[in-house]
């Protein structure tokens, strides 16, 4: 188990190096970040079935073989 994060967020605390606020902050900017990530993998995913069901790639193989 690894204990590193959650031990230096615990540290920090402590110090008083981060409050309430700050780690707030902090996670909703990870939050977003997090979201727009998921976001792009998951229209990635459907434009990829979308060119899959219109047998684009099937039609781009027999293209390149005729020239």
């Amino acid at each position: 188990m690894q204990l590193g994060r959650p031990l230096e967020l615990i540290i920090a605390i402590i110090r008083k190096r981060i409050n309430l606020k700050t780690f707030w902050e902090a996670l909703i900017e990870t939050s977003h970040i997090t979201a727009s990530i998921l976001f792009l993998i998951t229209a990635a995913s459907i434009y990829s079935r979308m060119l899959g069901l219109a047998g684009l790639p099937n039609e781009a193989r027999f293209d390149s073989r005729t020239k």
